[in-house]
């Protein structure tokens, strides 16, 4: 815990310092039934999370945007740029599972382009839930793994038959590690 406020207090700012690496940031309010005045709320603003790199490493699906029709098929990438050394990478991908289904996924040529031996640790497609998870690792240390831009893996869909109207759904990826 990094801080902990009670009662009424006016707004301040506060700062913390984070160590590099994977973080999870929970903001919780608790009401206790001791007290009934005031708000009986908390509020967060501006709050900044800063980079100190110069070109990030940026993880994205392609297309961002596409028109297609009930019962085709279509694919979409997951691609990456600006990593150095990639060894492995797990994701996971949320999807509206009343509109699409996923039928397959595909480890693209990217994380193995520099030799390295290629081993798949996760691969998983739930459409009743809506949720893709795909883990894989590389070994070796030489050569080093790919540095660069590249395509990660490819996901075959399916436009769910019922859906007979124009909607808009977005894949969203999340639990990301590189």
């Amino acid at each position: 815990e990094k801080g902990s406020w009670s009662g009424e207090e006016g707004w301040a700012e506060e700062e913390y310092e984070v160590t590099a690496g994977l973080h999870s940031f929970v903001w919780e309010y608790s009401k206790d039934a001791s007290v009934s005045s005031g708000y009986d709320a908390a509020w967060l603003d501006y709050i900044i999370f800063p980079n100190n790199i110069a070109n990030p490493t940026i993880l994205y699906i392609n297309p961002s945007d596409q028109d297609v029709n009930t019962a085709e098929i279509f694919s979409t990438d997951i691609l990456i740029s600006n990593v150095e050394n990639l060894g492995s990478f797990e994701l996971e991908l949320s999807f509206d599972a009343n509109l699409l289904q996923a039928n397959s996924l595909t480890l693209n040529d990217f994380l193995g382009s520099t030799g390295r031996t290629i081993f798949p640790i996760n691969q998983s497609i739930d459409n009743t839930n809506g949720l893709i998870q795909y883990a894989v690792t590389s070994l070796g240390s030489n050569p080093p793994g790919p540095s660069g831009n590249g395509s990660l893996i490819s996901i075959e869909w399916t436009v769910i038959d019922n859906v007979d109207e124009d909607i808009t759904t977005e894949l969203n990826l999340i639990n990301t590690q590189l």
